[in-house]
């Protein structure tokens, strides 16, 4: 049995073949001038166009072939997903003020170049004259309100036409009435005033309400007030050094406004933080076949797949209540910041980074990323989140490099360092990091003839200098229901090596690997942090 060609050309030659068969003609019957060619070319390119409409189309229809991006969120949404929309960065100003002032919520301040507003969920915030210092959550974020007028039909849905929006920062009012958020239209009870939540294909929401039977069936005429935060997302990220400018007015006691940058004096407490972009395409595509209902956070792999949103954080391991045959209720997460998001822009920023820029922040007892997670409104009832912080091993590289002749050394060493930050950076590895690893980074530098490394850790430094050291771990305590840091000190054995085996860095599970100096081995040399004139985190010689 032949196979058919779907190309143009293949239809064409096909056609022109069987021709010359039928009719017993050589090929002067069929040249390009004749009418009969040109006949056959027409409809074999038309037949080609339609062939391949017809594949693209059957390709759509699946989400792992799919190339549209209307194609993939439409198939994620049949599935039960909906892609995640952003969300605003957060923060805190500490505020303190001269005189009685009023600050309302929605209140405009720019941070870092970025609009923020004080958080609508705080009622209007009275600061008295010469009080303690009061801290306002703000938000990232412009706030905006789309209004619609109903038809009356059933499962009536409206979609604002807006940019990248908060995932959760939603809120819908029918005639001025605040109506509730569902997950699914299951959830909605007879002319109840609810509504549910979709995400449209071009990254948009979509609120749909009910048809009398699972919520209520809008009138005709009525006015639908639908309210958004759009958000910068990633970029709505800032740092402690951010600046602050207060755009809208505080007002006094009676009323008259004051200007809030004149008037008082603020800091920024808590840096702006927890800014996600929108899912993108491969990312819908990867979760929505693996977590076909998304609405709660109910096993590893949800969690896993909505904290993968979260690029700034790395993690490591995620520890449910069945891991440890406990009935507590609380997930713990091993994470860190993630290094490949700090030094996106610079990977040289790797050898400038100290403990607590790996360590996920803290604000007000509450660690950033379990505040994301409970903000979220993913979480199954009773159940709780806590961030397992890494132990963290300080280490420094030393690299001998033999360089070819006619190359600049001062070049080679600065290239070299460039290189082995670039594979730091872009390092995946949570178990072991081969020297060999570090000699091929180093090795890939034009000029570079060859090259030795050797590796110094200062827990193993430390325990060589005391012949001791405090081995430690995480471990899961059943009497206090939750992790704890465990320490015992162990004597050091005479060749015993900590941290490093066969020249190569080995990671424990709950260690963290950094590139850091501060420390002396046991030969009294000291290693200063970062890029050091003597010697430092990572330190090339010329052999």
């Amino acid at each position: 049995m032949s196979i058919i060609s779907t190309t143009s050309q293949g239809i064409f030659y096909t056609a022109l073949n069987y021709l010359k068969r039928k009719f017993n003609t050589k090929g002067e019957k069929f040249s390009e001038a004749s009418p009969f060619y040109m006949l056959i070319s027409a409809l074999s390119s038309v037949a080609g166009q339609l062939f391949q409409y017809l594949h693209r189309a059957e390709a759509e229809k699946n989400i792992d072939t799919a190339e549209y991006k209307h194609s993939i969120f439409g198939l994620a949404r049949l599935a039960g997903y909906e892609p995640f929309r952003g969300r605003s960065a957060r923060g805190t100003i500490r505020l303190s003020s001269s005189q009685h002032i009023v600050i309302k919520p929605g209140t405009r301040v720019k941070v870092g170049g970025a609009m923020f507003f004080v958080d609508g969920r705080d009622n209007v915030l009275y600061i008295s004259k010469n009080s303690n210092p009061v801290d306002i959550d703000i938000v990232q974020g412009v706030q905006k309100s789309y209004s619609f007028t109903s038809d009356g039909t059933k499962f009536q849905s409206f979609t604002p036409v807006c940019n990248m929006t908060d995932n959760e920062l939603v809120e819908v009012r029918v005639n001025g009435e605040l109506y509730n958020r569902k997950a699914s239209i299951y959830d909605m009870g007879p002319d109840s005033h609810d509504y549910i939540l979709r995400t449209s294909i071009s990254h948009g929401l979509t609120v749909v309400f009910g048809d009398g039977r699972r919520g209520r069936q809008l009138a005709s005429g009525e006015t639908v007030t639908i309210s958004v935060v759009e958000t910068d997302g990633a970029s709505g990220n800032g740092n402690a050094a951010s600046a602050i400018e207060w755009v809208d007015s505080a007002y006094d006691i009676d009323g008259y406004a004051i200007d809030i940058n004149e008037n008082t004096s603020f800091i920024l407490t808590v840096p702006p933080a927890g800014g996600v972009d929108y899912e993108d395409i491969e990312s819908v595509r990867y979760s929505a076949t693996r977590c076909s209902s998304q609405h709660v956070l109910a096993t590893k792999d949800h969690f896993r797949s909505y904290l993968s949103l979260f690029s700034q954080y790395r993690i490591y391991d995620i520890i449910s209540p069945d891991d440890m045959n406990s009935d507590s209720g609380t997930v713990f997460i091993k994470a860190s910041m993630n290094m490949a998001k700090i030094c996106e822009d610079d990977p040289m920023k790797v050898f400038t980074l100290h403990d607590n820029d790996y360590l996920i922040p803290t604000h007000m007892g509450t660690n950033e990323l379990e505040r994301i997670l409970e903000d979220s409104g993913k979480l199954l009832i009773g159940t709780n989140t806590r961030v397992i912080e890494p132990i963290i091993r300080h280490y420094v590289i030393n690299i001998g490099v033999r360089v070819k002749q006619g190359y600049n050394k001062i070049q080679i060493k600065t290239d070299v360092q460039k290189a082995v930050a670039n594979f730091i950076v872009n390092n995946s590895r949570t178990d072991i990091i081969p020297c060999s690893d570090i000699v091929v980074a180093a090795d890939s530098v034009e000029g570079v003839d060859t090259v030795t490394v050797s590796l110094v850790s200062e827990y193993n430094e430390t325990a060589h200098i005391k012949k001791y050291y405090y081995k430690e771990w995480v471990e899961w305590s059943d009497t206090d229901t939750k992790f704890e840091t465990k320490r015992i000190k162990c004597a050091l054995a005479e060749d015993e090596e900590l941290g490093i085996n066969n020249g190569d860095i080995v990671i424990e599970p709950s260690e963290l690997w950094v590139l850091q100096g501060g420390f002396k081995d046991r030969f009294n040399q000291y290693y200063a942090n970062g890029l050091n004139d003597g010697l430092g985190c990572l330190n090339v010689l010329f052999i």
